[in-house]
């Protein structure tokens, strides 16, 4: 006897298949457990085996756009059997008969696709049965008669959303209800067409029908049905048309029922993957206060019919694909109720309307990441209740305008990415409640305002990638929540100022590429906070102090060990002397360390071995000397050593060997001598080796064969013998 495994069976046979499908074995035992069946896109011929849906498992079943034949939906006894069936799609062929009345038993059924076939009959009242169903196709057949009521009341109730494709034919007539969309119950739209087609007269079975529906629904008492009752009033006992939203024909027969919009308040949609253009019916919920369409993939224009929803408070349409300009309906400040408008991360062009200023109830104006352009307009600062702006990543250019001063309640300001020119305004300063500022990565210029040092609240200012010129106000140094400062890539000269970490709460500062002078300010003692966030990679963080390209002198003061929380130190490329602080090896949090580029001098602290933790280590192009202390071997952790262009003597250190994480080395341009260590054997991650222009003398070790990542390696200008390594780096 076969034996049958009892396993969930998938049957795929779609895309240009030559097949009979009466010649498939769908009848036995052996396929009971068949739960997703694909047959479409192929030249199926004959019709479906009356078994096919006996084993009760089918949950999906498509055979679309095949050569079917028959009267293949007539299988009665086997409907009865299908409740698990979610999907069926036989769409496109050449089926007959009648839609059997045992469908409505699948009441799983989400997808319905019967289109294009030659079905007859009547829509069956019992297809409001599956009030799972969100898609329903019966476009393309020979369907007659009328279009059942429970129909168009199930989609309303059951369906979030639904896309409904009829086409009727009757001998003389055609129904068409094409692409009707139903956000039910929110918006209830029910149209019949019925001009000369055979629509039930018996107002009283369509008054049945509708209370019947009204009894089914929760909110059955609201205020728009008290009208949807035959005992109030005697003319209403046989009829419905007098009932609010009822719309009848001359001969009394219901043909539409709209309740459209009536008592919706909220309509959220986002994130979801809907598509196409905003529908300019939205404008028919004219209760609306929220509406959110955000993070879909909505195309087109914004419908200027939005502007008809004057209790509109949040208007929330982020992150689709929407262009052209925001429409003047919206700005001649028809929404005055607004209070959130997201128009961010989209493709919209043009100018920001002036009359946004009308907005005196706006708080929050977010439309980041568009094609923005032309100026910000002055009158946005009539906006008295904002408290979050965010225009950043646009086009926009001119000035940031000094009306900006007026928004007393503003707490967020982010223009960065921009073309704004000229000042940053010294009204800016007025603004008591700000606590982020970032004008970054825009062609501001003249001198920081000494006003932004009023700001008590601030927390994040970043200026940098401008034309900033003139010295870093000392009032700078007042901004006791100040925790991140970004000032890089400006024209900045002067000391940096002496109080900037006054308050101790800097985390983030850096000033790099600039034309600062002067010392390190000792103030770095009352810094115990300072960190840096920088995603890199996989990495969560990379904290970091950041001065680097800069015309800083004097000394690395010993006060800098109290930074104990920072993971990246960056003094490069300045004019800093004296001898490395012994105190930097209380850092024992650092990752990256970057002294390269100035004038330090003396040897290199033995404490230098006590940071672990520390990945990156460059002392280049200074004036370092004596020997490189054996306690560099502690740094395991290290993956990148840069002792070039110093003054190092005698011998390469054996520790060295212990840095099995190296990837490059560098110790040329200094005055080395003794041999190559064997140890160097151990660097199996070594990718660059530079020991050129040293004093180096001996053979060149074969061990370095074994280094197979190595392929760089300059020797040059030393006093090596011997053979040459069978290495390709060589």
């Amino acid at each position: 006897m076969p034996m049958h495994n009892h396993l969930s069976v998938h049957y795929y046979l779609n895309k240009n298949t030559e097949l009979k499908v009466n010649e498939l074995s769908l009848q036995g035992a052996s396929l009971h457990f068949l739960y997703v069946l694909e047959l479409d896109h192929n030249n199926l011929t004959g019709n479906l085996p009356q078994g096919i849906y006996r084993g009760g498992s089918l949950e999906y079943f498509t055979a679309a756009d095949s050569q079917l034949t028959g009267q293949s939906l007539k299988v009665s006894s086997n409907w009865g059997l299908c409740r698990s069936l979610q999907s069926l799609s036989i769409a496109r062929n050449n089926l007959s008969g009648t839609i059997p009345a045992e469908i409505g038993n699948s009441r799983q059924i989400h997808r319905l696709d019967l289109c294009s076939n030659h079905l007859v009959g009547e829509i069956l009242k019992k297809i409001s049965k599956l009030t799972s169903l969100l898609y329903l196709y019966l476009n393309g057949n020979k369907l007659s008669g009328s279009v059942p009521l429970e129909l168009g009341l199930m989609l309303a109730i059951y369906s979030p959303f639904v896309l409904l494709e009829i086409f009727i034919f009757s001998s003389e007539h055609l129904l068409l209800m094409k692409s009707l969309t139903l956000l039910a119950p929110l918006l209830l739209c029910v149209t019949l067409l019925c001009s000369s087609l055979n629509v039930a007269s018996d107002s009283a079975a369509e008054a049945l029908a509708i209370l019947k529906w009204k009894a089914s629904l929760q909110s059955q008492n609201h205020s728009v049905l008290l009208s949807w009752n035959t005992s109030n009033n005697p003319n209403t006992k046989t009829s419905p048309c007098a009932w609010f939203g009822i719309h009848c024909n001359h001969a009394d027969s219901v043909t539409k029922i709209n309740l459209t919009g009536y008592g919706v308040k909220e309509l959220d949609l986002s994130t979801n993957e809907l598509y196409g253009i905003i529908p300019p019916k939205i404008s028919q919920l004219s209760k609306l206060t929220y509406l959110d369409l955000s993070f879909n993939q909505f195309s087109g224009k914004i419908p200027p019919e939005i502007s008809h929803l004057v209790h509109l408070q949040t208007l929330h349409l982020a992150g689709n694909q929407l262009n052209g300009s925001i429409p003047r309906e919206i700005e001649l400040g028809n929404l005055r109720n607004l209070v959130e408008v997201d128009l961010d991360t989209n493709r919209q062009t043009g100018p920001i309307p002036s009359t946004f200023g009308n907005l005196k109830k706006l708080t929050v104006l977010h439309m980041f990441s568009n094609s923005l352009s032309g100026p910000i307009p002055s009158e946005l600062g009539n906006m008295e209740s904002l408290s979050e702006i965010s225009l950043y990543h646009n086009n926009l250019s001119g000035l940031i305008p000094t009306s900006f001063g007026d928004l007393r309640h503003l707490t967020l300001a982010r223009l960065y990415g921009n073309q704004l020119s000229g000042p940053i305004p010294v009204e800016i300063g007025n603004l008591n409640s700000l606590v982020d500022l970032e004008l970054s990565e825009n062609q501001l210029n003249g001198s920081i305002p000494a006003s932004l040092g009023n700001l008590s609240n601030l927390e994040i200012l970043f200026l940098r990638d401008n034309l900033l010129s003139g010295s870093i106000p000392n009032e700078i140094g007042n901004l006791m929540k100040l925790s991140m400062l970004e000032l890089d890539h400006n024209n900045l000269t002067g000391n940096l100022p002496q109080g900037i970490y006054r308050g101790g709460s800097l985390e983030y500062f850096t000033a790099n590429d600039n034309q600062l002078t002067g010392p390190i300010p000792q103030g770095l003692k009352n810094c115990t906070r300072l960190k840096r966030c920088l995603p890199i990679g996989g990495c969560a963080s990379l904290w970091s102090l950041s001065i680097a390209r800069n015309n800083l002198s004097g000394k690395i003061p010993a006060e800098i060990g109290n930074s104990r929380q920072i993971q990246r130190l960056d003094l490069s490329s300045n004019h800093l002397v004296g001898e490395i602080p012994k105190e930097i090896a209380k850092l024992t949090s650092l990752l990256d360390l970057r002294l390269n580029g100035n004038q330090l001098s003396g040897s290199v602290p033995l404490e230098l071995g006590l940071m672990s933790k520390l990945l990156y280590l460059d002392l280049s192009a200074n004036q370092l000397s004596k020997s490189i202390p054996e306690t560099i071997g502690n740094l395991f952790m290290s993956f990148y050593l840069n002792l070039s262009i110093n003054q190092f003597s005698q011998r390469i250190p054996i520790q060295v060997g212990k840095l099995t994480r190296l990837v490059q080395l560098d110790l040329s341009h200094n005055m080395l001598s003794g041999e190559i260590p064997g140890e160097f054997q151990s660097l199996q991650s070594l990718e660059t080796l530079n020991l050129s222009h040293n004093n180096l003398s001996g053979e060149i070790p074969a061990s370095l064969e074994k280094l197979r990542g190595l392929y760089t390696v300059d020797i040059s200008y030393n006093e090596l013998q011997g053979p040459i390594p069978n290495c390709q780096a060589f």
